[in-house]
Protein backbone atom coordinates (compact mmCIF):
# COMPACT_ATOMS: atom_id res chain seq x y z
CA UNK A 1 0.00 0.00 0.00
CA UNK A 2 1.12 3.58 -1.16
CA UNK A 3 1.00 7.06 0.45
CA UNK A 4 2.22 10.46 0.25
CA UNK A 5 1.91 14.03 0.73
CA UNK A 6 1.31 16.89 -1.33
CA UNK A 7 0.00 20.24 -2.07
CA UNK A 8 -3.16 20.57 -3.75
CA UNK A 9 -4.17 24.45 -4.79
CA UNK A 10 -7.82 25.36 -4.96
CA UNK A 11 -8.92 28.23 -7.69
CA UNK A 12 -12.54 28.66 -7.92
CA UNK A 13 -13.92 25.53 -9.52
CA UNK A 14 -9.84 24.03 -10.05
CA UNK A 15 -7.48 22.30 -7.94
CA UNK A 16 -3.83 21.15 -9.08
CA UNK A 17 -1.28 19.40 -7.36
CA UNK A 18 1.78 21.81 -7.00
CA UNK A 19 4.67 19.94 -7.55
CA UNK A 20 3.35 16.22 -7.57
CA UNK A 21 3.11 14.17 -4.53
CA UNK A 22 5.81 11.56 -3.84
CA UNK A 23 4.17 8.00 -3.00
CA UNK A 24 6.15 5.59 -0.13
CA UNK A 25 5.05 1.69 0.63
CA UNK A 26 4.18 1.69 3.83
CA UNK A 27 5.51 -1.54 4.82
CA UNK A 28 8.72 -2.95 4.28
CA UNK A 29 9.28 -5.89 1.89
CA UNK A 30 11.72 -8.26 1.99
CA UNK A 31 13.26 -10.93 -1.16
CA UNK A 32 14.55 -14.31 0.97
CA UNK A 33 15.64 -17.42 -1.15
CA UNK A 34 15.32 -20.33 1.82
CA UNK A 35 16.84 -24.00 1.33
CA UNK A 36 17.31 -26.88 3.26
CA UNK A 37 21.03 -26.84 4.75
CA UNK A 38 21.23 -30.94 2.87
CA UNK A 39 19.17 -29.81 -0.39
CA UNK A 40 15.82 -31.43 0.57
CA UNK A 41 12.91 -30.56 -1.40
CA UNK A 42 11.13 -28.18 0.59
CA UNK A 43 7.47 -28.01 0.08
CA UNK A 44 6.80 -24.71 1.68
CA UNK A 45 7.68 -22.31 4.08
CA UNK A 46 6.50 -20.92 7.25
CA UNK A 47 6.87 -17.31 9.15
CA UNK A 48 6.42 -16.84 12.58
CA UNK A 49 8.44 -14.33 15.43
CA UNK A 50 8.39 -11.39 16.98
CA UNK A 51 6.66 -8.38 14.88
CA UNK A 52 5.79 -10.78 12.07
CA UNK A 53 1.71 -10.09 11.26
CA UNK A 54 -0.79 -11.91 9.27
CA UNK A 55 -3.03 -8.89 8.98
CA UNK A 56 -2.57 -4.87 9.68
CA UNK A 57 -4.08 -1.59 9.63
CA UNK A 58 -3.12 1.78 8.19
CA UNK A 59 -4.09 5.15 9.65
CA UNK A 60 -4.92 7.57 7.04
CA UNK A 61 -4.46 10.02 8.57
CA UNK A 62 -0.44 9.63 9.09
CA UNK A 63 0.09 6.54 6.56
CA UNK A 64 1.40 4.65 9.33
CA UNK A 65 1.07 0.78 9.43
CA UNK A 66 0.31 -1.22 12.75
CA UNK A 67 0.34 -5.06 12.90
CA UNK A 68 -3.07 -6.92 14.15
CA UNK A 69 -2.80 -10.39 14.25
CA UNK A 70 0.36 -11.87 14.93
CA UNK A 71 1.80 -14.81 13.14
CA UNK A 72 2.87 -16.47 16.50
CA UNK A 73 5.96 -17.36 18.08
CA UNK A 74 5.25 -21.31 17.93
CA UNK A 75 5.75 -23.78 14.70
CA UNK A 76 2.10 -23.76 13.97
CA UNK A 77 0.96 -25.39 10.54
CA UNK A 78 -2.38 -23.72 11.06
CA UNK A 79 -1.54 -20.62 11.85
CA UNK A 80 1.74 -18.99 10.75
CA UNK A 81 2.25 -17.55 7.63
CA UNK A 82 2.62 -19.53 4.75
CA UNK A 83 4.11 -18.85 0.95
CA UNK A 84 4.92 -21.64 -1.72
CA UNK A 85 8.68 -22.48 -2.46
CA UNK A 86 9.14 -20.84 -5.18
CA UNK A 87 12.73 -20.65 -7.18
CA UNK A 88 12.57 -17.09 -7.10
CA UNK A 89 12.32 -16.69 -4.05
CA UNK A 90 9.74 -15.05 -1.47
CA UNK A 91 8.49 -11.33 -1.40
CA UNK A 92 7.25 -10.92 2.23
CA UNK A 93 5.41 -7.79 3.77
CA UNK A 94 6.36 -6.82 7.01
CA UNK A 95 5.18 -4.23 9.45
CA UNK A 96 7.34 -1.40 9.94
CA UNK A 97 9.05 -2.05 13.51
CA UNK A 98 11.31 -4.80 15.78
CA UNK A 99 11.34 -7.90 13.94
CA UNK A 100 12.72 -11.01 14.75
CA UNK A 101 11.74 -13.57 11.87
CA UNK A 102 12.12 -17.53 11.69
CA UNK A 103 11.36 -19.38 8.86
CA UNK A 104 10.35 -23.11 8.49
CA UNK A 105 10.95 -25.02 5.78
CA UNK A 106 8.30 -27.89 5.44
CA UNK A 107 9.19 -30.98 3.66
CA UNK A 108 7.14 -34.51 2.64
CA UNK A 109 7.58 -36.18 5.62
CA UNK A 110 7.57 -32.68 7.99
CA UNK A 111 3.97 -33.88 9.60
CA UNK A 112 1.10 -35.81 8.64
CA UNK A 113 -2.45 -33.88 8.12
CA UNK A 114 -4.87 -36.72 7.71
CA UNK A 115 -6.13 -39.26 9.97
CA UNK A 116 -6.64 -42.19 8.07
CA UNK A 117 -7.44 -44.75 10.47
CA UNK A 118 -10.95 -44.74 12.24
CA UNK A 119 -10.09 -43.64 15.85
CA UNK A 120 -10.87 -46.41 18.65
CA UNK A 121 -14.50 -45.58 20.78
CA UNK A 122 -13.20 -46.17 24.38
CA UNK A 123 -15.48 -45.94 27.26
CA UNK A 124 -13.89 -44.22 30.32
CA UNK A 125 -14.94 -44.41 34.30
CA UNK A 126 -15.39 -41.26 36.07
CA UNK A 127 -11.68 -41.75 37.72
CA UNK A 128 -9.82 -42.81 34.66
CA UNK A 129 -11.21 -39.55 32.80
CA UNK A 130 -8.77 -36.66 34.56
CA UNK A 131 -5.12 -36.05 34.26
CA UNK A 132 -2.71 -36.88 36.93
CA UNK A 133 0.05 -35.67 38.08
CA UNK A 134 1.91 -37.09 41.00
CA UNK A 135 -0.92 -39.25 41.74
CA UNK A 136 -3.68 -36.17 42.51
CA UNK A 137 -5.77 -34.50 39.61
CA UNK A 138 -4.41 -31.99 36.77
CA UNK A 139 -6.27 -28.72 37.31
CA UNK A 140 -5.97 -25.26 36.96
CA UNK A 141 -7.25 -22.03 39.06
CA UNK A 142 -10.28 -20.10 37.69
CA UNK A 143 -10.70 -18.11 40.71
CA UNK A 144 -9.33 -17.78 44.44
CA UNK A 145 -11.30 -20.80 45.61
CA UNK A 146 -12.24 -22.58 42.74
CA UNK A 147 -10.44 -24.95 40.44
CA UNK A 148 -11.03 -26.79 37.14
CA UNK A 149 -10.08 -30.52 36.80
CA UNK A 150 -8.36 -30.94 33.37
CA UNK A 151 -9.86 -33.84 31.21
CA UNK A 152 -9.19 -35.61 28.36
CA UNK A 153 -12.15 -34.01 27.18
CA UNK A 154 -10.63 -30.48 27.04
CA UNK A 155 -6.92 -31.24 26.80
CA UNK A 156 -5.48 -31.78 23.40
CA UNK A 157 -1.92 -33.10 22.38
CA UNK A 158 0.05 -31.34 19.60
CA UNK A 159 2.07 -33.71 17.40
CA UNK A 160 5.46 -32.67 16.53
CA UNK A 161 6.85 -31.01 13.23
CA UNK A 162 9.93 -31.59 11.63
CA UNK A 163 11.16 -28.31 9.75
CA UNK A 164 14.42 -26.92 8.41
CA UNK A 165 14.60 -23.68 10.32
CA UNK A 166 16.68 -20.54 10.57
CA UNK A 167 15.81 -17.82 12.73
CA UNK A 168 17.36 -14.24 12.46
CA UNK A 169 18.36 -11.23 14.55
CA UNK A 170 16.33 -8.56 15.50
CA UNK A 171 15.93 -5.68 12.66
CA UNK A 172 14.52 -2.48 12.84
CA UNK A 173 12.68 -2.23 9.72
CA UNK A 174 11.07 1.20 8.27
CA UNK A 175 8.86 1.83 6.01
CA UNK A 176 9.35 1.89 2.38
CA UNK A 177 12.56 -0.31 2.84
CA UNK A 178 13.70 -2.81 0.50
CA UNK A 179 15.57 -6.07 2.01
CA UNK A 180 17.57 -8.01 -0.66
CA UNK A 181 20.73 -8.95 -1.26
CA UNK A 182 21.53 -6.90 -3.97
CA UNK A 183 19.26 -5.80 -7.39
CA UNK A 184 17.40 -8.59 -8.30
CA UNK A 185 18.77 -11.12 -5.93
CA UNK A 186 17.47 -12.75 -2.98
CA UNK A 187 19.01 -12.92 0.77
CA UNK A 188 19.86 -16.89 0.80
CA UNK A 189 19.21 -18.55 3.69
CA UNK A 190 19.49 -22.27 4.88
CA UNK A 191 17.29 -23.96 7.24
CA UNK A 192 18.94 -26.52 9.88
CA UNK A 193 17.06 -29.68 10.63
CA UNK A 194 14.50 -28.94 13.91
CA UNK A 195 11.93 -31.17 15.27
CA UNK A 196 9.59 -29.37 17.31
CA UNK A 197 8.04 -31.20 20.14
CA UNK A 198 4.44 -31.92 21.01
CA UNK A 199 2.80 -30.38 23.84
CA UNK A 200 -0.39 -30.55 25.66
CA UNK A 201 -2.78 -27.63 25.47
CA UNK A 202 -6.59 -26.78 26.34
CA UNK A 203 -8.80 -27.67 23.31
CA UNK A 204 -9.06 -24.05 21.76
CA UNK A 205 -12.62 -24.88 20.59
CA UNK A 206 -13.51 -24.79 24.29
CA UNK A 207 -11.97 -22.84 25.96
CA UNK A 208 -10.65 -19.40 25.57
CA UNK A 209 -8.19 -17.27 28.50
CA UNK A 210 -9.68 -13.81 29.63
CA UNK A 211 -7.25 -11.19 29.80
CA UNK A 212 -6.25 -9.46 33.33
CA UNK A 213 -8.22 -6.48 34.03
CA UNK A 214 -11.00 -5.24 35.98
CA UNK A 215 -14.63 -6.01 34.51
CA UNK A 216 -16.81 -3.93 36.20
CA UNK A 217 -17.07 -1.05 39.12
CA UNK A 218 -14.83 -2.26 42.39
CA UNK A 219 -13.80 -5.37 40.89
CA UNK A 220 -10.42 -7.05 41.02
CA UNK A 221 -8.54 -9.36 39.34
CA UNK A 222 -5.31 -10.99 39.54
CA UNK A 223 -2.75 -13.08 38.16
CA UNK A 224 0.66 -14.73 38.59
CA UNK A 225 3.75 -15.01 36.47
CA UNK A 226 6.52 -16.95 36.26
CA UNK A 227 9.81 -16.61 34.44
CA UNK A 228 11.35 -19.44 31.82
CA UNK A 229 14.17 -19.08 29.07
CA UNK A 230 14.22 -15.11 29.69
CA UNK A 231 10.59 -15.03 28.92
CA UNK A 232 7.96 -14.04 31.78
CA UNK A 233 4.52 -15.90 31.19
CA UNK A 234 1.22 -14.85 32.34
CA UNK A 235 -1.58 -16.99 34.13
CA UNK A 236 -4.49 -15.39 34.07
CA UNK A 237 -7.04 -16.84 36.81
CA UNK A 238 -10.37 -16.30 34.95
CA UNK A 239 -10.91 -19.08 32.34
CA UNK A 240 -14.42 -18.49 29.71
CA UNK A 241 -16.37 -21.82 28.54
CA UNK A 242 -17.46 -21.16 25.16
Amino acid sequence: MLSGTGIIAVNGTQATVEGGILLKNVFAIAHFYMEANDGTAITKVGLRGTGVYTSASINLTTGKARGVTTAGLDVDPESNIFFPAWPAGLYITFVPGTVTPIFDAYYAGSYSDVITATPETRSYTEAESFVYYKNHKAAFSVSNTQRVAITNGNMQYVMPVKTYSYGMSANLLKANALIRWKKGIPLKIKGMPTIHAGYYRLASEQWSTAMPKNTKAGGSYSYETIKKDGKRLYFAREISLF
